[in-house]
């Protein structure tokens, strides 16, 4: 799975009456020699809110063992939010016809 993240900085709300310039801003503040900002405080989120899971992909199931086994591996992905089992098939032929 992705993930991103991002850093975030937060600035002092303004009051009223008050202007803000450019220089106030810890995005334009200089660092000193130990690369912190003099003045103000930094403050860094990190974000991992993307998702790229897919959901309720359409399957087709040739189950060839036919086996207790195999028939609950079918049952999970029947029962799985990712899978959507759209149709069980008994034969290679079955198969290929549904998949053109």
């Amino acid at each position: 799975m992705l993930e991103r993240s991002a850093k975030h900085e937060f600035e002092a709300p303004i009051r009223r009456g008050q202007e803000r310039s450019d220089s106030d801003s810890p995005r334009f503040a200089k660092p000193d020699d130990r690369g912190h900002h003099a003045g103000n405080s930094d403050a860094a989120v990190s974000v991992t809110g993307v998702n790229l899971d897919l959901k309720g992909l359409p399957i087709y199931v040739f189950d060839r063992d036919g086996s207790q086994q195999s028939q609950d591996l079918l049952k999970h992905f029947q029962a799985s939010e990712y899978f959507k089992v759209e149709r069980v098939v008994n034969n290679y032929a079955a198969i290929t016809r549904a998949l053109r």
